[in-house]
Order: C-alpha cells, then structure tokens, then sequence
C-alpha cells in the first residue's frame, strides 16, 4: 500500500483537538463537505451500570427525546432539526451513548443548543416513561425477529463472561417495567456531565462553532467520571458450544468468536484480519465459502474493543447440509493465515480495502464523528487519518500470522448456533442447549 495512495483525501481533511469546559472535543474539517455532524458521547452502558441498573442507559436514550423544557414531545424536538433539514437521533452500545443531530451548513449552533437541551433540561414526564417501556417491549420484539442478529449478540455476551459487559444493552422487561420519572432523574443528573462527555464536531463547520461549543457545555454540571461496573455476573453458560432452538427447522444461523487482550499494536493487527476474514467479496471467508464452494450468501467478520478486551466474530446463515463443510472450510482458511501461507500481496489488498472503506466512510459527516468521538471517549484518543493510514500500512504478514495464531486459537473458540434442525446434535453431542425466559429474553444469569 503506497504512502501516498490516499494523501489527497488526507490533505482535505483536518483535525484539531481542545477542551471546553473540561469536555474534551474534537472538530473534524472536510473540505466541501456539504452537511456537518455534532456527536456527543457519554461513558454509559452496561459496561459502567451497577447491578440495580441494567437498562438505564439504553432508556436514558429513547426518554429524553420524549421532550424538553423547550420541545414539549418527541415531534416538536425532532421538528426544531427537521425544520432545517437535519436529522437528530442516539445510539448505545455496551460501553458508551450517543446523541446526534446531522445538520445542512450553517446550522451548527441550532443543533448544538438542541441536543443539550434534551440533555440537560428533559421533561422524563411519567405519560412519558410509561410510553417508552412499551416502545422498548417492541424493539425488543423486533430484534428476536432477527436469528442472526440475536446469534452474534448473544455469541458476545458469552465472551464477555463474567463481565458486567455481558449484559444485554436493552435489559430486563422487569427491570425496564420498574423504572419511574425519578430514577431516571437521579440516573441523567448524577451521569450525564462534562465528567462523562466528549463531543465531536465534523464536516464544513461554520466560523465561531467553538465558541458557541464552550458554551453550550458550559450548561452541563461537571460531575465525577465513570468507572466500569465492578462486579461479577453468575451465568449458566459453561458449555462451549450452544444451541438456541428456533422454528427455523432447516437454516442454520452460526456466529464464531473469541475473546483476546487487545496489546500495542494489536488494534490495528485486528482490524487489517477482519477485513481479511470477512470484508467485502474479495475477503478469504467469502472467497471460500461463497464463490469457491457456494455454501453462503455472506460470510461476515466483526471485531470490537471494550477497554483492554477485543471480541473477533464470525458470522453466516445456510442450510444445514452445508454447516459441516462450512466449519471445516473456515477452519482450513484460518490455519492457513495462522501458518503464513497468505500472499503477502492478500494482504495488502486487505490493508488497501480497509482504509478505501474508511475513506468512503469519512465522504459521511456522521461517519466521520463516530470514528473521532467513539476513541476520544474510551481511550483519550485524538484521531488524525493521516496517522490512521500509516498504522495500518505498518502491519506485517508476521503480524497478522501471529496474531491469528495467539488470538484466534481452536480452544478458545466459542460458537453458537440458532436453529430448529438436529444438525446442531449430529455435530456437536456436547452442545448446552439455551430456553428462553418468559419475557423472551434469553436465560444467560
């Protein structure tokens, strides 16, 4: 991969980081970007609740857009971005939430004053509450709708094991169904502070957006920061090999993982083999099993980084005729990488791939908040493409075989497999067979 490969694109963009109000933030500039992202994240999740709170982030995210001091429902807050020709919405994920509003130039100070008045001043009516523990039911509902979604999801929670981070962002129906006004009251003021916060300004940003930054932060309390949840979950999973039973009597829907410590350069060793796994079509995985032996539709890859821990997973759907040759050709494709008998000429088109879909990513303002607002809050991270690039031009075949080697182990191995057929059986005697509890959640604790 050259050096200068993707220097022009690097050259339009520039980054510069600072605090306001003891908020660490960064502004993303790209040179004629036609719409600009503002993305503030707070330590949150279930990687950082107690015991009595799981669920309260994810909560936290869908009430406070039920309305404001100034925006009394979820339409008159949307409308205040809508109006202009943006969009406003949250994410969570197991170690931090996120709000954000994408907005068409010019109108940066309009959405920065909007999402901290849903942060700082929300109405958490009880009408409110009581609408959105339904609301969360049905998300709910809508995501056991989705077999190979709910294989990865819960692939990781059983690598996560016995960290509080195991468990499911969304919670316990008994636990949402608890939650009054007040907790979430206390839950907002104690958390969401500049203590907890960075935030991340990208795209074509107007003239003055720092002043106009510093404050509208300066209307968050500054708080005490946030430590990861210390404490231990009980689990019923001791079984490498699980199996959900699902009405699917002939589809099998497989997620692969391993959990590893995530050293020095690791991190980006981790991403040069994910997307020489399972990124794109000229990936190894897709290459074998689709093109080669026409075993899958897709055969996807996935890596995250929770703290020091990195998960790697392996995703696919087929018919369960194809499990068995699909497991063995996985695992053929696998000791091959481990055993350095990948071109080196492979592996440089999947460092070339993986900064192109950076690149590609970055054309989006969003995009480009995330990849620079999700490492400024979890490592203290200043992104910067030009140092992102030369990272990843730096890994090594070497690296990439030891990696796999070390990280990616047969008995390290964890699989789960959603499925009404026996093949699961057939294969794997000693698979723990997993039920569902009454709520449809699934009986992990």
């Amino acid at each position: 991969m050259s050096n200068n490969t993707f220097s022009q694109f690097t050259n339009d963009c520039q980054t510069t980081y600072g605090e306001a109000a003891k908020v660490p933030y960064g502004i993303f500039e790209m040179k004629g970007a036609p719409t600009t992202s503002i993305l503030f994240c707070f330590r949150d999740g279930v990687a950082y609740e107690g015991e009595e709170q799981w669920g309260l982030s994810h909560f936290v995210e869908h009430i406070v857009f039920r309305g404001s001091q100034n925006y009394r429902s979820l339409f008159e807050l949307s409308k205040a971005i809508e109006s202009v020709g943006g969009r406003i919405s949250a994410y969570s994920t197991r170690d931090l939430t996120a709000f954000w509003t994408k907005l068409p130039l010019g109108q940066e100070k309009r959405g920065l004053s909007v999402l901290t008045e849903l942060l700082t001043k929300p109405l958490l009516a009880p009408e409110h509450v009581k609408a959105e523990q339904a609301i969360i039911h049905q998300e709910r509902q809508r995501e056991l709708a989705n077999p190979a979604l709910n294989a990865s999801l819960l692939l990781e929670s059983i690598l996560l094991l016995p960290s509080p981070l195991a468990r499911h962002p969304v919670g316990l129906s008994e636990t949402i169904a608890a939650i009054t006004p007040a907790t979430i009251a206390h839950y907002v003021e104690e958390h969401y502070t500049r203590a907890n916060m960075s935030v991340v300004v990208a795209g074509n940003p107007t003239e003055g957006i720092e002043k106009e930054l510093r404050f509208q932060l300066g209307k968050f309390d500054e708080g005490s920061k946030r430590s990861f949840a210390d404490f231990s979950l009980t689990s019923s999973v001791e079984a490498s090999v699980v199996h959900l039973p699902t009405p699917h009597k002939k589809q099998v829907f497989v997620s692969i993982g391993w959990v590893f410590p995530v050293i020095g350069e690791d991190m980006w060793t981790l991403k040069v083999v994910n997307t020489l796994l399972g990124a794109g079509y000229t990936s190894l995985f897709n290459l074998r099993l689709r093109e080669e032996e026409n075993l899958t539709y897709l055969c996807t890859t996935k890596a995250n980084i929770y703290g020091d821990q990195g998960i790697f997973k392996i995703n696919f759907a087929l018919d369960e005729k194809n499990l068995q040759r699909a497991l063995f050709a996985i695992s053929e494709t696998l000791s091959e990488v481990k055993e350095g008998q990948c071109d080196r000429e492979i592996i440089e088109g999947a460092k070339l791939r993986h900064c192109g879909a950076v690149m590609f990513a970055m054309e989006d303002s969003l995009a480009a908040a995330k990849y620079a607002g999700h490492g400024l809050l979890r490592r203290g991270e200043h992104f910067q493409l030009e140092k992102y690039f030369a990272s990843i031009e730096k890994v090594t075949p070497e690296q990439v075989s030891q990696f796999a080697k070390t990280s990616l182990a047969c008995d390290k191995r964890k699989m789960v497999f959603l499925t009404g057929s026996s093949i699961v059986d057939e294969l794997f005697p000693t698979a723990q067979a997993l039920t569902r509890n009454e709520d449809s959640t699934i009986a992990l604790f």
